[in-house]
């Protein structure tokens, strides 16, 4: 009875699957291929994939061939994945994808992604070579793009996204978005913000507490804001504009319009007129934004909505008025502050019209 009990028991095992040598549908392992290298062992598993290439197939190349010679590669079939566990870390179809070498609370994602360092702590990084040369003690980093915080030393608690982002950044706090944005270095920056493509400190050695917004845009050093690049021209909240920048960059707005001093102490102004109407033109007082020193050397020019902000060749080749409602505006009695103005009109100014100026002078 024994004896029969003991023959049923190993007849039914033996009936059963091995499991030890079970595998996925369509993926080899290298090591279990005839050759001396292992190129030669993967060249005859891809060889055994199954000849209908739209079926993926997986390639295992085992941790113990990590001691094998290399010899010569071959070709990955089209259809063909290579999962390469001889090193540390581990490489699917070539993507690397490890804890960061050295520490086990950082991830790395990326081809020599997080390669040099070893102590730093929870980093997370994503990209080719991204934090690739960072020190020892790097910590609480985001790094994603290519080369993102490539060289940051020991550097704390930055963010950076996008290709080349603070490529050769050196600094703690700093949060830095967009292709190339803060790669003008080398900079130590501390506590900053650049956001968008190539947004840069207004100095090669980095800005201390200072926040660059805009595509191209670049700062004006420690404790600035700086928002748009040199093309940007009026700064808006929701629709309504609060600012003229670029040509009237540094002015000063009240009721009466804009004015800026330009570098040779010149006066650069420019606003709307009051309203006016009536037949056969009239005169009003024009109050400049800002008092001038010498009447002779001021000049005004006049023309139709838009040529406020520092346009005069748009005024001079647009004088006020519509084909219908004809007039021009020019300065009949000059001064230093309140000049009167007339509006010449050869037929009757619909009230409620008014011209725009653009002065200048000291």
């Amino acid at each position: 009875m024994k004896k029969t009990a003991i023959a049923l028991t190993l007849l039914l095992l033996a009936s059963l699957p091995c499991l030890c040598s079970a595998q996925t549908d369509n993926t080899f392992y290298a090591k279990q291929f005839p050759g001396v290298t292992v190129g030669q062992k993967v060249a005859a598993a891809q060889a055994s994939c199954n000849s209908n290439t739209t079926i993926p197939c997986i390639i295992v190349i085992d941790p113990s061939l990590a001691v094998w010679q290399v010899g010569t590669m071959p070709a990955q079939c089209a259809q063909c994945s290579w999962d390469d566990y001889r090193k540390v870390p581990f490489s699917f179809d070539g993507l690397s994808l490890m804890k960061c070498a050295g520490d086990p609370t950082s991830v790395c994602l990326g081809n020599d992604a997080g390669t040099s360092f070893m102590i730093g702590t929870n980093n997370t990084i994503v990209g080719y070579n991204a934090m690739g040369n960072s020190a020892n003690f790097a910590a609480r980093n985001v790094a994603v793009g290519y080369l993102a915080l490539a060289g940051l030393g020991n550097g704390v608690e930055n963010v950076a996204i996008g290709d080349n982002a603070a490529v050769q950044m050196q600094g703690s706090d700093s949060v830095m978005i967009g292709a190339a944005a803060a790669d003008n270095g080398p900079l130590s920056l501390q506590g900053s913000i650049y956001l968008g493509a190539y947004a840069d400190p207004g100095t090669g050695s980095g800005g201390q507490n200072e926040i660059v917004i805009g595509g191209y845009a670049t700062g004006n050093g420690n404790n600035t804001v700086t928002l748009g690049n040199s093309n940007t021209t009026s700064l808006y909240l929701g629709s309504m504009k609060i600012a003229t920048v670029g040509s009237g960059a540094g002015a000063t707005c009240g009721a009466n319009g804009c004015y800026r001093m330009n570098s040779d102490g010149s006066f650069e102004e420019w606003g709307q007129t009051t309203t006016f109407g009536g037949a056969n033109g009239g005169s009003f007082t024009l109050n400049f934004p800002h008092a001038f020193t010498d009447l002779s050397s001021i000049t005004a020019i006049f023309g139709p909505a838009n040529c406020d902000g520092g346009s005069p060749s748009y005024c001079a080749g647009n004088p006020g008025g519509s084909p219908n409602n004809v007039f021009n505006c020019f300065i009949e009695t000059p001064s230093l502050s309140a000049p009167t103005v007339v509006f010449s009109s050869s037929n009757t100014v619909t009230a409620g019209a008014s011209c725009y100026f653009h002065v200048n002078g000291k």
